[in-house]
């Protein structure tokens, strides 16, 4: 992924405030789906093992839309950078 290389090299480059604080967001949405496989695959329930991936997948996908953003914005910045 693209935005990742300047969130490894954070003390290289400034990375915008904006992406600082989704990304934390985006990583505890992703993360929020695994109690409802363990509590769908213990109860046996459709909706929560439904539900799961949807937070899971969607999480990530919207944190991999975001990393792009962000290699945007700083090759944006400076074109050294790509």
């Amino acid at each position: 992924m693209f935005g990742e290389r300047f969130w490894s090299g954070l003390s290289e480059c400034r990375v915008p405030q904006r992406h600082r604080r989704l990304r934390h967001g985006l990583n505890l949405a992703a993360f929020l789906g695994v109690p409802f496989v363990v509590w769908g695959l213990v109860a046996l329930d459709r909706w929560p093992i439904v539900m799961a991936p949807v937070l899971i997948i969607g999480g990530k996908r919207w944190y991999t839309d975001r990393m792009a953003l962000l290699d945007e914005d700083m090759v944006g910045e400076r074109h050294d950078r790509r």
